[in-house]
């Protein structure tokens, strides 16, 4: 089992009076917090791999196009636009690797380009069709394809990559299709407007039978829970809540949660378990910090 956590950051307004510091009112970056453990089911739990990283370093790559001397599109080689989010992931440890992998491909692979059409500069996906490829273009400028690169876009990517899980067993379904169940956050600053933003995907077995991608954005006043989010959901999001209506940073408190929440579980099994990772990103880098098992005192 897992649990990852993820919310927005926020730092201390300056004072230079008798006032309690204040937090700002904006974001100014992401935390997420995970347990690293992977567990086998069974009575009692039995831990396979500890210190399993469930929260990836992605970098969102988009490339700007090279031309040859007759305007012809020749390749994609040069980063016009660099990025980096955190995908966190829970659920079936396989599946969710093939889905970090197709996302990663598909993040770090985006090309702009000019539809001769609509006569605008564009994002495609590496799997896409390039309108460049059967036109002529000269005097590529990056500055036309600036702001392009939306909150929007990169949320419409990553689900466009989860789908590559329905898509890959709607042929063969001879196995119990429950164990594809896995849930992802995905946290990252937004290159056109600069807001944080945090999506929760969960891939799941409809009443129909049929698997199907929920997505849905987490609010400024609310959290993002994968893996035990039935136990631990309402208790994290009104602590949450506490530090902010305290004008408390959220970090500490959010962490001594985390460790709660290990020592309550582990009075009955190891579903969660040390260490905890803590990643933080602000859109230009991204911090990390390990939590180690405590030690016990004899």
């Amino acid at each position: 089992m897992t649990l990852v956590l993820a919310m927005y950051d926020y730092d201390t307004e300056w004072s230079f009076d008798d006032e309690p510091a204040k937090l700002e009112g904006k974001p100014s970056g992401i935390l997420t917090i995970a347990d690293s453990v992977i567990t086998a089911v069974g009575k009692p739990t039995t831990k396979l791999v500890t210190s399993f990283r469930k929260t990836y370093e992605l970098e969102i790559r988009v490339y700007e196009p090279n031309f040859n001397n007759d305007g012809s599109l020749r390749n994609y080689l040069y980063v016009q636009s660099k990025h980096n989010c955190l995908l966190s992931i829970a659920g079936s440890t396989l599946v969710a690797q093939h889905v970090l992998n197709i996302v990663t491909t598909h993040l770090g692979n985006l090309h702009y380009t000019y539809d001769f059409k609509k006569r605008e500069h564009q994002i495609i996906r590496n799997c896409q069709p390039n309108p460049l490829a059967k036109g002529r273009y000269s005097d590529w400028d990056p500055a036309e394809s600036a702001g392009l690169l939306s909150a929007d876009y990169i949320n419409e990517t990553v689900i466009h990559s989860i789908r590559h899980i329905i898509d890959a067993t709607a042929v063969d379904r001879a196995g119990d299709i429950s164990q594809i169940g896995t849930n992802f956050l995905l946290s990252f600053q937004c290159p056109k407007n600069n807001a944080f933003y945090i999506y929760q995907y969960d891939l799941s077995v409809a009443s129909s039978g049929e698997l199907e991608i929920k997505s849905k954005k987490i609010a400024r006043d609310d959290i993002g829970i994968i893996g035990m989010s039935k136990e631990f959901y309402e208790d994290a999001k009104n602590t949450y809540l506490d530090c902010l209506q305290r004008n408390e940073k959220p970090k500490s408190r959010m962490i001594e949660f985390m460790k709660a929440a290990i020592d309550k579980v582990q009075m009955t099994s190891y579903e969660i378990d040390y260490p905890v990772i803590v990643k933080r990103t602000d859109g230009r880098k991204i911090t990390k910090e390990l939590i180690a098992t405590p030690t016990t005192n004899l």
